[in-house]
């Protein structure tokens, strides 16, 4: 029997499709309240309100997270230790770590909102490339693996 090749192709497009997928069910509270917002009042709602509610930390510990789970709950043996204990818990542990300070922050404190926004801009980002190199290895190992 013939393993057909993984093609790169395939792989980067999983990717982006899931990630585009998830950006877009993930975040469905905010999509909703954003047309509610427009409806009702036809004009947009206080982008200060969106930051300082920290929706998108939530959003982007809950992604990374669900990664560290998944590769603990399948528990395989490591090849390199140092490599997925940086993938899998250093990383997650960072997002974390950054979002629940910046919760605090903007829970019991008067944050500057411009700092907390690039913050938080710079934490999907970094989540959505995690996520997206996390599920490429994963996706193309189960393709060369059938």
């Amino acid at each position: 029997m013939t393993r057909s090749p993984v093609r790169r192709r395939d792989v980067v497009w999983s990717g982006v499709v899931w990630i585009g997928l998830t950006l877009c069910f993930g975040l469905i509270q905010l999509w909703i309240m954003l047309l509610i917002a427009y409806v009702e009042t036809k004009q947009s709602i206080r982008v200060e309100e969106i930051i300082k509610d920290c929706g998108i930390f939530f959003f982007c510990t809950s992604l990374v997270t669900s990664n560290a789970v998944d590769f603990f709950s399948r528990r395989v043996q490591t090849r390199d230790l140092r490599r997925d204990a940086f993938t899998y818990v250093l990383i997650p542990s960072a997002v974390i770590l950054v979002s629940v300070a910046m919760y605090v922050e903007c829970y019991v404190g008067n944050p500057d909102i411009g700092v907390v926004a690039w913050i938080q801009f710079l934490i999907l980002i970094m989540s959505l490339v995690y996520t997206y190199v996390v599920r490429s290895k994963r996706v193309s190992k189960k393709a060369a693996n059938p």
